[in-house]
């Protein structure tokens, strides 16, 4: 693994290709890794014993697991920030100990999700009103998947270090692999062994486990700041307070964004096992588009903190500009084709034998796809935030903009119209929201760097 090129020794002229080139091995890691997601429900929608009601399962339990383990995956936003700081002021020490805190701290909260998943799966779905129909399988495919959380945890924190220093293309091969493993294993458990949601659960759980063992060997066999050793490991205590002081308040914000999914996903179950099995194809959908827009955020994140690291605040306005160009092109051409055009093509490829249900998931690619440019914005505005060293603030805007707003609107306006229109509208209300709050968040910082003052907490 060797030493990356630092954003600050890139020339402006040259900064559109760097960040063209760092975003591209990230695309296609995310898009690989929705389209092994998209090899579950696919498998389960036509293998499985009752096809239909296998993916309202698996999709009834996404916003759960999501909140879960963003409690802790929030905390690698803090790896990624204090790494790519001290990648910028060239402290390769300060490197080595971040990659060797992050990977004990990504282990330790794994286990911790791990034992709240198991024994508290039904508890969590029977919250939410999960139908009946789908609540067995889904409990049972949430305490396979949750014995996966350790290394999936262990494996992310891995690649946002990796990210960090400009390295995208360690955790794509590293994916790649993992999800071919995945689709195999979906094949063999359910078609052949008609494991069902048992045997895709089963399945990712080890692709987990291989992404982990396989990045961790790329560390250890590296040859440079980024080498693991394991005399080594260790926490070092000044390192963990400063990634827990950008990590704990970016998990806090993904938290309250699941709690607020969650609210939205009980709202949905309330519609029927058909609406939720629509919802899950829709989302996975969708999700492509999400991703390839969420590498800017990661893009403005690591090179924001390695500019500010170098102490060249000025260049930090030339990154975000440049992120923010690319991700609302990504959103307006991506989020308009599925929206407007492949919406109901692509979601017969997840339900083949249900128009009913595609009827379902159209109505939400036609709101959340068109709009979702929007979301790009207000998510690489907050990459950029969070490289300039702000992160409280951030999440105090996100639960008040995003997370509270969106329980708001279903606590008032969806209850005069309950319908799936008037709650999906909620996203793009929510976006703009946010967005503007980010938007005065970044000028003051920008101007607080400016006099050498630190940015808002």
């Amino acid at each position: 693994m060797s030493k990356k090129m630092n954003v600050a020794d890139v020339h402006d002229n040259k900064l559109w290709g760097y960040v063209i080139r760092y975003i591209i091995p990230l695309v296609l890691t995310g898009i690989l890794h929705l389209l092994f997601n998209a090899a579950d429900i696919v498998v389960v929608g036509r293998f499985a014993s009752n096809g239909e009601l296998a993916v309202g399962a698996v999709g009834s339990t996404t916003a759960l697991i999501s909140m879960l383990v963003n409690a802790f995956l929030g905390l690698s936003v803090g790896t990624s920030t204090c790494v790519a700081r001290r990648f910028g002021a060239k402290d390769e020490d300060g490197v080595t100990k971040a990659v060797h805190t992050s990977v004990l701290i990504s282990f330790i909260s794994g286990i911790a999700v791990m034992i709240i998943g198991l024994f508290g799966s039904r508890l969590f779905l029977e919250a939410m009103d999960t139908p009946q129909t789908l609540i067995d399988q889904a409990t049972l495919y949430m305490r396979i998947y949750f014995i996966g959380v350790p290394a999936l945890l262990t494996y992310n924190f891995c690649a946002a270090a990796m990210r960090a220093v400009g390295n995208t293309n360690t955790p794509f091969v590293v994916l790649t692999a993992a999800g071919v493993i995945n689709v195999i294993l979906n094949l063999i458990f359910v078609i052949g062994f008609k494991l069902d949601v048992a045997g895709v659960a089963i399945a990712t759980t080890v692709s987990h486990f291989f992404a982990c063992f396989a990045i961790m060997f790329s560390f250890i066999k590296a040859d440079d700041f980024m080498k693991i050793r394991m005399k080594e490991m260790k926490i070092d205590a000044k390192t963990l307070g400063e990634i827990v002081r950008i990590g704990i308040p970016a998990g806090l914000q993904s938290v309250c964004y699941s709690i607020s999914n969650v609210i939205v996903q009980s709202a949905i179950n309330g519609f029927g096992d058909i609406a939720v099995s629509g919802n899950t194809s829709a989302s996975n959908i969708e999700g492509f588009i999400y991703t390839a827009m969420n590498t800017l955020y990661h893009a403005c994140l690591t090179f924001t903190g390695q500019v500010v690291g170098a102490g060249q605040i000025k260049r930090t306005t030339k990154v975000l500009v440049r992120c923010v160009i690319i991700v609302t092109l990504i959103g307006v051409i991506g989020g308009g084709l599925v929206g407007l055009v492949f919406g109901k093509q692509l979601l017969e490829i997840y339900l083949p034998e249900s128009p009913e249900a595609v009827s379902y998931g159209l109505v939400r690619l036609s709101v959340v796809c068109v709009t979702y440019f929007f979301c790009g914005i207000t998510d690489t505005m907050a990459g950029s935030i969070r490289g300039m060293g702000t992160s409280i603030s951030t999440m105090l805007t996100c639960l008040l903009g995003a997370a509270g707003f969106r329980i708001l609107w279903i606590h008032t306006f969806f209850k005069l119209d309950p319908t799936l229109m008037n709650l999906y509208i909620l996203y793009p209300i929510s976006w703009i929201l946010t967005g503007l709050a980010y938007v005065a968040i970044y000028i003051v910082d920008y101007k607080r760097l400016l006099k050498g003052k630190a940015p808002l907490p």
